[in-house]
């Protein structure tokens, strides 16, 4: 059965001062994302304010357990970065 599932990421950028700045941030991290893992990654929200961001993570597979695992992972790795300053996360399986 195929499994799509979704990481909702609410964040603010620490100690960004400009849209520039933010953009560099998350170029970063959605690059070192990308090179890990085969997700697709999108900046929903806030794309207009330079230290709030929306980021989408979906993945889609016929293992359910392997999305979960995979979107636990970049939350993860957000975490861990200390750029961000998560303010919710939440996974959701789609369909």
């Amino acid at each position: 059965m195929i499994s799509v599932k979704v990481l909702i990421v609410e964040a603010v950028i620490i100690g960004s001062k400009s849209l520039k700045e933010k953009r560099a941030v998350l170029n970063s991290i959605k690059g070192s994302i990308a090179s890990k893992f085969n997700v697709s990654i999108s900046e929903l929200d806030y794309l207009d304010k330079w230290q709030r961001t929306l980021l989408g993570f979906a993945v889609i597979s016929n293992n359910g357990k392997l999305n979960e695992t995979t979107l636990e992972k970049i939350s993860e790795i957000i975490y861990l970065d200390g750029r961000l300053e998560i303010l919710n996360s939440t996974i959701e399986e789609l369909g």
